[in-house]
């Protein structure tokens, strides 16, 4: 977070400016809500994105990519699957393929 205090015609003017990245937005994902009638699916699929978020973290994107597909498939709505998915492709220096994911 940075705070710019500045003037704007002859009064201060303070903002707050969040500055925000990829990673800390992954840390602050809540799990995925049950849009099915399978919510064992959508608890599977919390879990998995939990484990594809371990193995980013340890530089092992494909892996990463394979339980984000995985959770994917079972709860195709969570969004911080597609997020990670696409964060984890570019990772890999998979472009086109981080594009088609964030695009989602």
């Amino acid at each position: 977070m940075r705070l710019r205090i500045g003037r704007h015609s002859g009064c201060v003017v303070s903002s707050l400016v969040f500055v925000v990245s990829a990673s800390s937005l992954a840390r602050a994902q809540p799990a995925p809500q049950a849009t099915s009638s399978k919510p064992n699916a959508t608890i599977e699929a919390g879990s998995l994105h939990a484990q594809g978020k371990a193995s980013f973290g340890k530089g092992e994107y494909q892996k990463a990519i394979e339980f984000y597909t995985k959770a994917i498939g079972l709860s195709p709505t969570y969004a911080y699957a597609w997020l990670d998915r696409g964060i984890a492709h570019k990772a890999d220096g998979k472009f086109q393929s981080a594009t088609t994911d964030l695009d989602k």
